[in-house]
């Protein structure tokens, strides 16, 4: 609609002075009348000289027109030769630099799109040409303006009397330039929150990640010379041919125990490249990128062939060895050459291949211990380097602050440690550990990069630290290298495998910081102009996962931790539209009755410590289990503790066994064993756990909770997951009622009188003396009378009849399913196996097809009088004439707590009509349904449409949707509750 309207103004506007008319007539008469015909006339086409039009004639006289007798004469035909040679001077050089213009690929002259392609090509051309027109707003402010400052000079020579009008007239303009100003910013914003809302939908992450990083922007300034220099600076090597010479330092040559797998690349090396790359990794030169071989396993197999080829005849192609280059800015508005980082961009299949040989290169090395992963972290799988690395070296500090010992740690900076990796040393190190000499030959960088930094590299003293405790005090003794000064960490913090150090040697400093980047975070989602529930998301997957690596590295306190949960719920509760006195609880549940997909900060972080703490203890390096005592969380919860109950509970848990849940038999539910379980596996577990105690905790406190922890006493009610598609696609308003109204905050008259906004909680319709939620929703007598309550189980059973009629349909459609071959066989002989599985329906819709459906609505029920005469009148009835069986369904919606007390009460009003059914020879059944007044179907619902046969995806929707009946009333019901009923207004 914006977009039409937009254009009915082109229309409708003035391209010269800008000006809005009613219609395209009243343009066009403003134009006769004034010159803004004449003025756009000139501004889009400039006078042609005689001596132009003349060179275009005799250039176009040139045209060679090439036609057949048997084809049409069309303008597709006609080619214009353009010479290279004139006779002028001044027109050759004009023409110097043409390039003609490939064809267009235009339809035959009969098409009907002819009239669309004019259309289009005026809309452009309009467009394009009207220039740059003023608004009219805009020209309104301009005009106000300048009346004031026309009025300012007027005031300076004006007598006493007129200075006082002049005053008044000042004040009014000034009230008019204020109001357009107003109004012109009001745009303004809503056409930066439409555009922000816009980016927001197309691409939620990449927008999410640009509202919460560093801006980064810039344009690289320098000349082409400059960049060329540059690059071959990096990546050239001038002593290439150069042998390095023997190394002092230099190991004897190990002998390797297993040799170097030169076998061919199977499939599973290609398929796990693959699918570990990511889909959104930019392409190379040839333009290909992961995505296609990700979704194409043909494709896949059929590149795995030549791979193989190139692997045997130990070549690579020259498109491999070249890289596309392109300039990053690393701050914002960045210019200069230094401001900006080289990024190479590779062709996707020669990284697959370089990397299975990376792969298979580090397998060699691991499998002969050519490397100490005590000391070597980065690039060995099944290592965490950064998290032991950093333990180990937090321990060693804490340890020798403690126990009065000396202890120098140094951190160097190399200089360009990729690009400077002398070719000598790569060739060198190779030699030493026996690859074989095709793989030498070929040049595989990518596996050895990491390891051979050490050598003939440059260090940046500037960017390099050092750490110097004597008898466990911090000194500010100095360290040099290569004729340089190291700074010390009291001068200049350094970070280190993303972990900060200071002076200090605390995390305080670091944990401020944290603070701070959280504040900011979450002002800039509340600035975003985006809907509450969307900026609930962007705190999902925006903030939490930011939050997990300063939690990883630094022992920040739980009551920091609990503060910063408590700052993140009070956004939270905004966006979501809730009031301060919500529950944390209703929050971060993940057991209640409604769940939001929301992360707690508390949890997280015990989270993260226990993976932290498995991960050291659980780690192939022996030498860092004992770091794991460097991680801690105050005095409040300690993660060693939760992971040695953890352990605890699991093994207990498989002493235990399997325990049957519900109905279900020996085999229906499987548990992870620790016994059995990976390193991984055993992490997760603990992990799981750890989690599954925060919950604990959560349902503890929501035992003290009277009026927001109710949900506890649903026992018959389903759970509600709210998942994200159905926050997105929900009304903002929907989803604040629901929240409000599970934890019993809505602005009812006694809870007004609580919060101390009202003297009376009366109800205003009947003249109770309390007027709680409960009786709004469902204990009002006046609007039980009215009709309100019977308008919502109409809306309800609606939903209901739907789903039931659905199956009935299908029921009718499919035949009767073939009774199974019973096979027998001889004792100690094994059952033979059946050639297609037969599938076993369960319910009662399956041994008819003639099933009738009647439902209590828009007409008054009868109750089928061959079966029995009654004056009962349920909400629905299924039939079977055939088979004589005959189903019951009667729906209630009451308040949450009574929904096992409205099913025994609906179940002994209709047994003595299912009695009389049952002596008459029918096969009766009843089914008592109840859904909660606020959406929450009870488990009688679920049962009731199993024992129709309906399958689990049908039944999860058909649940989701009843649920969202009785809501949506419930909703209409409160808005109305204060004013006269209508039934035809709640239609709508």
């Amino acid at each position: 609609m914006d977009v039409a309207r937009q254009g009915n103004e082109d229309e409708r506007r003035c391209s010269s002075c800008g000006r809005v008319f009613k219609n395209g007539c009243g343009v066009r008469i403003h134009q006769g009348k004034t010159k803004c015909k004449e003025q756009l006339q000139q501004r889009k086409a400039p006078g042609l000289s005689q001596r132009a039009i003349s060179e275009y004639t005799s250039s176009a006289c040139q045209s060679v027109e090439e036609q057949s007798q048997e084809t049409h004469h069309s303008a597709l035909d006609l080619s214009a030769q353009v010479s290279q040679s004139t006779t002028r001077r001044g027109k050759a050089e004009g023409w110097k630099d043409f390039e003609r213009k490939p064809r267009l690929n235009l339809p035959p002259a009969t098409d009907c799109r002819w009239a669309q392609l004019d259309r289009d090509l005026g809309s452009i051309l309009d467009n394009t040409l009207k220039g740059d027109a003023i608004r009219k707003r805009q020209r309104q402010i301009n005009e106000a303006r300048g009346e004031l400052r026309a009025l300012k000079k007027r005031w300076r020579i004006a007598s006493d009397e007129e200075k006082t009008a002049l005053n008044e007239i000042q004040a009014e303009v000034r009230k008019n330039v204020i109001r357009l100003r107003r109004a012109e910013a009001a745009r303004r914003k809503q056409r930066e929150k439409r555009r922000k809302r816009k980016a927001f939908f197309n691409n939620p992450f990449q927008f999410t990640a640009q509202l919460l990083g560093k801006p980064k922007s810039g344009k690289l300034i320098c000349s082409i010379e400059e960049v060329e220099d540059s690059v071959a600076a990096a990546h050239s090597d001038p002593s290439r041919n150069i042998p390095l010479g023997e190394c002092p330092y230099q190991l004897p040559k190990p002998k390797p125990n297993i040799p170097f797998n030169v076998s061919d690349f199977t499939m599973d090396e290609v398929r796990a490249v693959v699918e570990k790359a990511r889909a959104g990794s930019a392409p190379g030169p040839s333009g290909t990128s992961y995505k296609i071989y990700k979704n194409c396993p043909q494709l896949l197999r059929r590149l795995s062939k030549p791979l193989r080829t190139l692997w045997k005849k130990w070549q690579e192609p020259r498109l491999w060895t070249l890289a596309e280059g392109c300039f990053v800015p690393k701050g914002q508005n960045s210019s200069a050459l230094e401001e900006f980082r080289e990024i190479l961009l590779l062709d996707v299949e020669g990284k697959i291949f370089w990397s299975i040989v990376a792969k298979r290169m580090t397998t060699y090395l691991l499998s002969n211990e050519f490397i100490n992963p005590s000391v070597q972290k980065g690039g060995v799988p099944g290592y965490s380097g950064c998290l032991e690395h950093t333990s180990a070296i937090s321990q060693i500090i804490k340890e020798a602050k403690s126990g009065n010992s000396t202890l120098s740690v140094v951190w160097l900076d190399l200089a360009k440690a990729y690009p400077s990796v002398p070719h000598q040393l790569i060739r060198k190190a190779l030699d030493h550990y026996l690859v074989p000499p095709g793989v030498m030959q070929m040049w595989v960088l990518s596996a050895l990069e990491k390891m051979a930094t050490w050598a003939r590299m440059q260090f940046k003293p500037e960017k390099s630290r050092s750490l110097c405790i004597l008898k466990g005090k911090l000194t500010r003794n100095t360290f040099s290298i290569q004729g340089s000064e190291i700074p010390t960490i009291q001068d200049q913090e350094i970070r280190c495998l993303g972990k900060n150090y200071d002076g200090s040697l605390k995390d305080m400093g670091n944990l401020s910081d944290t603070k701070a980047q959280l504040n900011t975070w979450l002002r800039a989602i509340d600035n975003s102009q985006l809907l509450g529930r969307f900026k609930v998301w962007c705190f999902q997957y925006g903030i939490i996962p930011r939050l997990q690596w300063p939690f990883l590295l630094y022992n920040f306190p739980m009551s920091a931790v609990e503060a910063m949960e408590r700052l993140c719920s009070k956004f939270l509760r905004k966006w979501l539209g809730v009031p301060p006195s919500f529950s944390s609880v209703n929050l971060y549940s993940k057991t209640s009755k409604l769940r939001l997909p929301v992360s707690s900060v508390v949890e997280e972080l015990k989270a993260t410590k226990v993976r932290a703490v498995s991960t050291l203890l659980l780690s192939k390096d022996t030498k860092v289990h004992h770091t794991s005592k460097s991680i801690r969380c105050g005095r409040k919860w300690k993660p060693q503790d939760a992971v040695v109950e953890a352990e605890a509970y699991w093994k207990h848990q498989e002493i235990v066994g399997i325990v049957c849940q519900g109905r279900l038999g020996l085999g229906n539910y499987s548990t992870k064993q620790w016994s059995k379980a990976s390193a991984e596996g055993r992490r997760k577990l603990l992990v799981q756990r750890a989690r599954e105690a925060a919950e604990e905790d959560r349902r503890v406190k929501t035992v003290g909770l009277a009026s927001q922890g109710q949900w506890m006493q649903w026992d018959e009610a389903l759970d509600r997951l709210l998942s994200w598609k159905e926050m997105w696609s929900t009304d903002q308003g929907k989803l604040t009622f629901l929240l409000r109204a599970v934890a019993d905050l809505l602005p009812t008259p006694s809870n007004l009188k609580i919060w101390g906004k009202e003297d009376q909680s009366s109800c205003t319709q009947c003249a109770a003396e309390y007027c709680t939620l409960n009786h709004i929703l469902a204990g009002c007598p006046k609007a039980l009378g009215e009709g309100r309550c019977r308008w919502r189980h109409d809306k309800v059973l609606t939903e209901i009849a739907k789903w039931a009629e659905f199956q009935r349909v299908r029921a009718n459609e499919n035949q009767a399913p073939i009774p199974a071959v019973t096979h027998f066989h001889l004792q100690g002989e094994q059952a033979p196996r059946p050639k297609t599985a037969t599938k076993h329906l369960r319910n009662i819709l399956q041994h008819a097809s003639d099933w009738e459906m009647q439902a209590d609505l828009k007409r008054k029920l009868i109750f089928p009088q061959e079966v029995t005469v009654t004056s009962l009148r349920p909400d629905m009835v299924l039939m079977s004439r055939s088979t004589r069986t005959i189903v019951v369904a009667e729906l209630t919606v009451p308040w949450e707590d009574r929904l096992a007390i409205s099913h025994q009460q609906k179940a002994a009003k209709y047994q003595d009509l299912i009695d009389e059914a049952v002596l008459k020879g029918w096969h009766a059944s009843i089914f008592p349904i109840e859904v909660g007044c606020r959406g929450f179907p009870a488990t009688s619902v679920r049962y009731f449409f199993q024992k129709l046969g309906l399958e689990p995806r049908h039944l999860k929707k058909a649940i989701r949707e009843i649920g969202q009946a009785a809501e949506i009333s419930s909703r209409w019901l409160w808005l109305r509750k204060a004013h006269s009923w209508n039934p035809s207004a709640g239609e709508g």
